[in-house]
């Protein structure tokens, strides 16, 4: 077992532009509702860079007929919406039910894909990808051997859209022997197609509700300049994923819109998207290896349901982020919109003061909650603090003089209110 390496870490940074628009804002297209789901918590890695909480195997697996019971509500609610559906893990293809559900949805024409480390080898990967829209297959440095796993790639040819995505650790010997396996891709003779070969920026405290970006060497900053390429032959060419066609806006003025690589993004720690306006709940929910669905991986906006709700209450407007560093690209992919962009877009909407009242009512309450939970939190811990050094009996005195004392305060505030 790998032990758990705790990285330098830096400060996220606020991103270069103003808004993340969600491709079919851009096209005109069908809105979808991407469903993320950590079907378990099952793996048999354990990389060091990984939280416990994505393989530590200790909540049970799901069972088929909630899947479905759960699929079939969301088909329901969403019903003007293409539902896109990733499963991850843990590692996802260890539940025995896994291929059951993958043709389940397959045979209701559902966009679908997943994430895996292929340890269940080449024939498996042959059979199964057929009926993904799209398959990414993760090589991590620690546990994945080379030549078995690009066999699985190989074999997974059938996929429209396949993906290696190369962990990259800090650590040299860790570096190095991802480094080498994507030369090893790039120079194969026996593709028969062309695939994305990602190198992925590993973020500190992965799987946990505290992520940070991980600072890296001048020299493997600079490698991350590319993150993305495509090996092979040039035809066919791989077809995109339904959920990876965004654009990002720049409030200008003039408004202007660019492609952005969203492996870059985080790997220069700029998914800073606090204060922000995210359409988790209405383009995208997870559910977490426990069943509980949230609105995102993140966990910002609560709980939704759980999976085995007979009724579950599917979320009808976004929320507000506070978070500092937004790490996972599916999150990162919903559209968001920071106070500046609403702020102008509501400007120039025939000077609606209505709606500028709006978009400063909007921000200014969630900075007043923000700061409130804030002081709470310092609140709590200075509350704990003192408990802990205070002896006890000093402790529980000044605790009692302290109520004595707002009885008072709150008679008098009563009367005031009356």
């Amino acid at each position: 077992m790998a032990t758990k390496v705790r990285y330098q870490t830096r400060a996220a940074k606020t991103p270069p532009f103003d808004a993340i628009i969600g491709e079919y804002l851009r096209t005109g297209g069908r809105p979808y509702i991407h469903i993320c789901w950590m079907v378990h918590n099952h793996c048999n890695h354990r990389c060091s860079y990984c939280d416990k909480a994505n393989w530590g195997g200790d909540h049970p697996w799901p069972t088929l007929e909630s899947a479905k019971r759960f699929f079939e509500q969301v088909f329901r609610h969403y019903h003007d919406r293409k539902v896109v559906v990733s499963l991850t893990g843990g590692e996802p293809t260890l539940w025995p039910d896994f291929r059951s559900l993958v043709d389940w949805l397959h045979e209701r024409k559902i966009s679908l894909g997943m994430t895996s480390n292929g340890t269940m080898g080449a024939k498996y990967f042959a059979e199964i990808s057929p009926k993904l829209d799209w398959l990414s297959l993760s090589f991590h440095p620690q546990f994945t051997n080379p030549e078995p796993f690009l066999e699985t790639v190989l074999a997974s040819s059938a996929s429209p859209h396949l993906t290696v995505r190369l962990m990259m650790p800090p650590e040299r010997r860790l570096w190095n022997r991802s480094m080498d396996f994507s030369k090893k891709i790039r120079q194969s003779s026996r593709l028969n197609r062309s695939i994305s070969v990602e190198h992925v920026p590993i973020v500190d405290g992965f799987g946990s509700t505290n992520t940070k970006p991980v600072q890296y060497e001048a020299d493997q900053s600079q490698e991350f300049a590319r993150t993305s390429i495509t090996v092979g032959p040039e035809t066919p060419k791989p077809i995109q994923s339904p959920i990876s066609n965004i654009f990002a806006g720049f409030a200008g003025p003039p408004k202007a819109y660019a492609d952005y690589d969203l492996n870059q993004l985080v790997a220069d720690g700029a998914a800073n998207f606090f204060g922000w306006r995210c359409e988790i709940g209405r383009e995208q929910l997870f559910i977490d290896s426990s069943g509980h669905i949230l609105r995102a991986g993140c966990r910002v906006g609560g709980g939704v349901g759980h999976l085995n709700d007979a009724d579950i209450q599917f979320p009808t407007a976004g929320i507000r982020c506070n978070k500092t560093f937004c790490h996972c690209v599916t999150d990162v992919i919903v559209t968001k919109a920071s106070p500046r962009w609403d702020l102008i877009d509501a400007i120039h909407n025939k000077h609606d003061r209505i709606a500028v009242f709006r978009v400063l009512n909007s921000y200014g309450r969630f900075l007043t909650a923000h700061a409130q939970a804030r002081l709470s939190r310092a609140l709590d811990e200075t509350h704990r603090l003192i408990k802990t050094t205070l002896p006890p009996r000093l402790y529980y005195t000044i605790r009692d003089g302290f109520r004595i004392l707002r009885r008072p305060l709150k008679h008098l505030r009563s009367r005031a209110s009356s």
